[in-house]
């Protein structure tokens, strides 16, 4: 199987693979960009969340987002990155100390910010 973010994975196919494969190949996909240490590991562990959440369907506002980002003229790829951006923030305000308070709530917290999403705020950065 080879992996092209432009392209949606065969469900199926796609989560037959252990974890470390589905890495390996999101890995080969990115094999011209130049990362940042470390940075490439990353990149790759967001994309994966983001194409296993779409291939299990759970949650389902990520699939309408691709959706619509895609519509808006974002490639499939940049709308991976714009969901996975994201996701980063969630990770992020998930591990700080304070989160804890609020750790049944991020999940929606998520979904409500991915719901959100425009291709013009990924854009504006």
């Amino acid at each position: 199987m080879r992996y092209d973010p432009e392209k949606t994975p065969n469900p199926t196919q796609w989560l037959g693979l252990d974890e470390h494969e589905r890495m390996r190949l999101v890995s080969n996909a990115h094999i011209s960009v130049q990362f940042n240490p470390g940075a490439e590991t990353l990149h790759s562990t967001l994309h994966v969340i983001i194409e296993n959440q779409l291939a299990l369907g759970a949650p389902a506002v990520v699939a309408h987002a691709l959706e619509r980002l895609t519509k808006a003229g974002l490639t499939r790829h940049d709308a991976l990155h714009a969901i996975a951006s994201v996701l980063a923030e969630h990770v992020y305000a998930a591990v700080q100390p304070e989160a804890a308070d609020s750790a049944d709530s991020l999940p929606e917290a998520y979904e409500a910010a991915v719901a959100n999403l425009t291709a013009d705020a990924w854009r504006d950065g």
